[in-house]
């Protein structure tokens, strides 16, 4: 198999689909900017037209806001006879990280196989990479020879963030084993132009042989993975399975990169409900090449995981004696998640024994993010002595997760830690308000969210909202589960009160029946009911229509619910708001500063 023949999994799990030709454009963007190419590589361009061939969706990347063509359409340039010359791919889309990240924009041209000849950039919309810089010709020269040869080891990536080292770091920095075949600081910039030519090539260039043999290989894989053991013993055959099928010979990066993460997946249910001498079996099915190389983010994510539990942190603990039968994550995490798993065991004197004021200077990233590992380490730091990052962490948590209870920790401060914490305070709700605003769209002019008519209980109405002070879009659909878990949650929350309901809009979408009945059974379902009853006659529905696909596509719409923000001026602000679901978060309060900061941020 070359190296252009690897499938990835998501095209494999949705199986190979036939194309179809759309005429939605009566004018095809970047023409000009083709026609250059063109001429550059010796084409006669007199007589050359252009005509766009929709991709089927399992070959689309993510959008970094509404776009009509990008990311989902080749635009083929023919000659006067209608036969094709070359292809273009249109890519408007994003890093896929949370944090002061803008919108990637290029054009890759292509030869008929699909293989990628050159990446073209817009007037004003040049590849960046960290701290927003330019990339350099070389940078370029090196970000085409990637997209040229598909490099093997970037097709054990999922997403982009699994390159990088978020854990302990801001900005991310990436991890050692990929920055051989990365543009040095556009680590996240070059896995989109890489994803985009290699699915470029997987819908030209692959025979159908070639994907019906990949298509079999998943479908094997996720049928051992879909397994559902009824014991430990049939929870250890599982596994045993899974390590055999890791090392057969057809199977391609990605069934594999799927194998290895549902090994893990297993690994960690045999630490929960096993005993300890199954905790062995873990430890040596751990030891493998691929969790110290190229799967390296998961078995990272994977040892987070297992200080939520009593066994887990039994393994944790067990590391620091066996640190070579181990492969290594992060420092900063391989030294962190042993000592709060001896403090969350009642193990002080091994806390004190494993403690390193390197690793113990300050909060590290992946701990803010969650409230129970911020828990253990206040608890750690308060145990070592260390006082003053024990009120910085405390500080974190208070501001970050302010719906948590933390009263039996505040009721051990003195008066003078009391006011110490509020300073703390005060520059920890600086720094999350910094991380908030990192989430607003970085392009000027801000984008137009798409207009669109709806219907209330009133009647008609234009989105997006005018001379209503609603900047937060929630898109959702009647019969969605966890969107009824999520309204209801709001529905029920005796804090959200009217100021709340009257600044975000609901939206209906993907609607099975027509009319306002969907709309009331899920009012019902969701306690939208008496007071509340204003909040369901202002739910917007948008129907089923060619206009209302067409919306869906602009603004990327492929599942509920769905969050987005717009300035004071409507203008998209945060494309795809993630509703926070960590106990204590206060995600009406999160929104607001979020807002403030966008107003700041588009003065």
């Amino acid at each position: 198999m070359s190296r252009y023949q690897s499938f990835s999994i998501l095209s494999i799990l949705i199986g190979f689909l036939f194309t179809f030709t759309s005429d939605a454009f009566s004018k095809i963007p970047g023409t000009d900017l083709y026609l250059k190419e063109m001429k550059k590589l010796k084409f006669d361009t007199s007589k050359v037209t252009f005509k766009e061939e929709k991709l089927p969706g399992m070959y689309h990347l993510p959008s970094a806001g509404p776009s009509t063509y990008a990311n989902k359409f080749l635009i083929w340039a023919k000659d006067s006879r209608g036969r094709k010359l070359m292809a273009f791919r249109p890519i408007n889309t994003t890093t896929g990280c949370n944090s002061g990240c803008t919108p990637i924009i290029f054009h890759l041209s292509l030869d008929l196989e699909g293989k990628t000849k050159s990446i073209l950039e817009e007037k004003g919309q040049p590849l960046r990479k960290i701290y927003h810089q330019k990339m350099t010709d070389t940078d370029k020269t090196k970000l085409l020879k990637i997209a040229q040869n598909l490099p093997e080891a970037l097709k054990w990536v999922e997403k982009p963030t699994q390159l990088t080292n978020s854990f302990t770091h801001f900005p991310p920095q990436t991890w050692t084993t990929y920055s051989d075949t990365l543009v040095k600081g556009g680590a996240y910039t070059t896995y989109r132009v890489f994803q985009a030519a290699l699915t470029s090539y997987q819908f030209l260039g692959m025979s159908k042989r070639d994907k019906l043999n990949n298509q079999r290989g998943l479908q094997a894989v996720q049928k051992m993975l879909n397994s559902r053991p009824r014991s430990i013993s049939e929870l250890k055959q599982v596994i045993s399975r899974i390590e055999k099928a890791i090392s057969h010979p057809s199977l391609n990066q990605e069934a594999k990169a799927k194998l290895l993460a549902g090994l893990l997946t297993n690994l960690k249910h045999l630490a929960y409900y096993g005993s300890n001498k199954d905790l062995n079996l873990v430890k040596k099915s751990l030891n493998r090449k691929e969790y110290r190389g190229l799967f390296r983010f998961q078995y990272c994510e994977f040892l987070q995981s297992l200080l939520t539990f009593e066994n887990g942190q039994k393994l944790l603990v067990d590391k620091i004696k066996e640190t070579n039968a181990w492969p290594v994550c992060e420092y900063q995490v391989d030294s962190i998640l042993p000592l709060l798993a001896a403090a969350e065991l009642g193990k002080e004197d091994l806390v004190r024994k494993l403690y390193n004021e390197e690793t113990f200077k300050k909060t590290p990233e992946f701990i803010k993010k969650d409230p129970s590992l911020l828990k253990t380490f206040i608890k750690a730091t308060r145990l070592l002595g260390k006082d003053e990052l024990f009120l910085k962490t405390l500080a974190d948590m208070v501001v970050r997760y302010p719906l948590g209870d933390h009263s039996k920790v505040l009721k051990t401060l003195s008066p003078f830690e009391m006011r110490k914490l509020d300073s703390e305070k005060k520059l920890a709700e600086k720094s999350y308000r910094e991380e908030l605003a990192r989430l607003v769209i970085k392009k000027d002019p801000a984008m137009s969210f798409p207009a669109i008519v709806g219907q209330r209980e009133s009647g008609s109405i234009k989105l997006p909202f005018k001379g209503e002070k609603r900047q937060v879009y929630v898109f959702f659909a009647s019969w969605c589960p966890h969107c009824k878990q999520t309204v209801k949650a709001w529905a029920e929350n005796p804090k959200l009160g009217p100021s709340f309901w009257n600044s975000i809009g609901l939206i209906e979408v993907f609607a099975k029946k027509p009319g306002r009945a969907p709309v009331k059974e899920f009012c019902q379902a969701t306690s939208l009911t008496g007071s509340k009853s204003y909040v369901c006659n202002d739910i917007v529905q948008i129907s089923g229509s060619p206009k209302a696909t067409k919306f869906y596509e602009l603004i990327n719409l492929t599942g509920v619910p769905r969050i987005i923000l717009t300035d004071s001026k409507g203008k998209l602000a945060v494309f795809d708001y993630k509703i926070p679901h960590a106990p204590g978060t206060d995600f009406y309060r999160d929104i607001l500063w979020l807002l403030e900061e966008t107003k700041k941020i588009r003065k």
